[in-house]
């Protein structure tokens, strides 16, 4: 199982960047960047927070944005760090532990809105996977305390 490692990628695919721990982001905002040389990041926040935030930022400076963004820019942008946070073995591992979203979130190392945007976002095979996986591992009715995007071919309301 492999766990994604955002500041050793960020060292490694971008090593021009300064990352600036700052109080000047006023809550909720975690994180900024200006798209090119520097991240900032909100000081006292948890590992975990920081460790979703510079993701969430280097994510921003890949896809060429250097200021705020919004609407399906900024949710393709939550999706693509839910993803490579939460790779499909590592999610499904997690889940064969425990169906307690915020002791999920926890245990994989994430922020719980990370966490519900993966669950939201799995394609319909890695639906299966997690359905097949919850349910080998704490029966088939569990399946339902789990929520998840529905596959297309799902009735509306099922999940």
């Amino acid at each position: 199982m492999h766990i994604f490692h955002p500041w050793r990628e960020l060292g490694r695919r971008m090593p021009h960047i300064t990352v600036k721990f700052t109080d000047e982001l006023t809550p909720p905002l975690l994180g900024e960047t200006d798209g090119h040389s520097e991240i900032k990041i909100r000081k006292r926040l948890l590992q975990i927070d920081r460790r979703c935030t510079i993701l969430h930022e280097m994510i921003h400076i890949e896809h060429g944005h250097d200021g705020h963004v919004e609407g399906s820019a900024e949710r393709a942008v939550e999706v693509e760090t839910a993803t490579l946070l939460l790779p499909l073995d590592f999610l499904v591992w997690g889940l064969r532990w425990t169906l307690d979203p915020e002791e999920l979130a926890e245990e994989l190392w994430v922020r719980r809105d990370v966490l519900d945007t993966r669950l939201e976002s799995l394609t319909d095979i890695e639906v299966h996977a997690v359905r097949e996986a919850v349910s080998d591992a704490h029966g088939r009715e569990a399946t339902r305390l789990v929520t998840i995007r529905s596959p297309e071919h799902d009735a509306p309301g099922c999940g």
